[in-house]
């Protein structure tokens, strides 16, 4: 069963954002009367049906799941930051605890494939 996450307070109906109506709709071809699981705003997980698909995906909140949407740990993401001219955009949508960025000097890439980088290691 698909499940959204949705920064909205629990409603007796809640309405998609664009990209999660999006894939609903789209990628995953879902039809009015399909059960998917929500996380609002309040971290609890609800059992909802699609009710509408037009102009706005539109999920009717069936019943409130005893199910905890949080990780049993808490994970620290460690996450390389590409040398750019731009501001590189990180967005995290696993859940992590933290994020920790690294700035490297040189990369696993550059010491394995030193040819196509342009870079050699010393």
């Amino acid at each position: 069963m698909q499940r959204y996450f949705v920064n909205v307070t629990p409603a007796d109906e809640v309405t998609l954002p664009s990209e999660a109506a999006h894939h609903l709709l789209k990628v995953m071809r879902a039809e009015i009367g399909t059960t998917v699981e929500l996380v609002l705003a309040d971290h609890c997980v609800y059992l909802a049906t699609l009710s509408t698909t037009e102009p706005t995906a539109t999920l009717k909140i069936n019943q409130k799941l005893d199910a905890d949407s949080e990780l049993p740990v808490s994970v620290t993401l460690a996450c390389g930051i590409p040398k750019t001219k731009e501001k590189p955009e990180l967005i995290v949508h696993c859940g992590s605890y933290k994020t920790l960025p690294i700035f490297q000097i040189s990369s696993v890439l550059a010491q394995l494939f030193p040819a196509q980088t342009g870079h050699s290691c010393r």
